[in-house]
């Protein structure tokens, strides 16, 4: 094996590592104070409709800047967004921001498109037809 390869192969080694080392931090909730480790945990990435305005304009989905997630540990939703009270607003909150860094370690993270009595496993099962 030449020695470029071999870099290649302790490259990829390293960043599987990194990759699970990252996957261990933990989120606390906000209710009970528990901390998980992410890579346990299910985000909702949540998204809000733009109404059609005029011939051309509106009729899509945008990220809401967003994410709720829940606790296992006592089964209460946590939320996390950009902007404090405004989730429209353009300031980040340093939870948001570290969420959205560790979206990748993450076990799973889902798009939420304001569905109501929508179950988990019933937005898994839409997330995956799209």
């Amino acid at each position: 094996m030449n020695r470029e390869k071999q870099i290649e192969e302790e490259i990829k080694i390293l960043e599987e590592e990194s990759f699970q080392i990252k996957a261990r931090r933990t989120i606390k909730c906000s209710h009970c104070e528990k901390r998980t480790p992410i890579r346990k945990v299910t985000v909702l990435a949540h998204n809000h409709y733009i109404s059609p305005t005029g011939c051309m304009g509106g009729d899509y989905w945008v990220s809401s800047k967003q994410f709720t997630w829940w606790c296992p540990k006592c089964g209460e939703w946590n939320k996390a967004h950009d902007g404090g009270d405004n989730p429209y607003s353009q300031r980040t909150t340093p939870l948001y921001k570290w969420m959205s860094i560790h979206r990748p370690h993450f076990a799973e993270v889902l798009q939420y498109h304001n569905e109501r009595d929508i179950t988990m496993e019933e937005l898994r099962k839409k997330q995956d037809a799209r």
